[in-house]
């Protein structure tokens, strides 16, 4: 795996860094998809959006996750949190 950072103030600017990647994005989507494919989605872009439900509804967990969690927290003095 390679990650590389860039600070984009450092070359052409935020701004236009900010324009010509928001252009991007917008020809990515705009792109007609591939047969079968309902719509060109960008990388992370599901992810992005799981997290935000995530932050607005909560997170449903696996059934029986809480009561195996239980036990762990007893054993550490955690108390668990109840649903709501």
């Amino acid at each position: 795996m390679t990650v590389q950072v860039i600070d984009p103030a450092c070359f052409g600017g935020t701004e236009a860094f900010a324009r010509q990647t928001g252009w991007l994005a917008n020809a990515c989507r705009e792109n007609p998809p591939r047969p079968g494919i309902e719509r060109v989605r960008l990388p992370g872009e599901n992810g992005l959006k799981k997290k935000r439900d995530a932050l607005a509804n909560g997170v449903e967990l696996y059934p029986g996750i809480m009561t195996k969690l239980a036990g762990v927290a007893a054993k550490h003095g955690v108390t668990v949190p109840q649903a709501i």
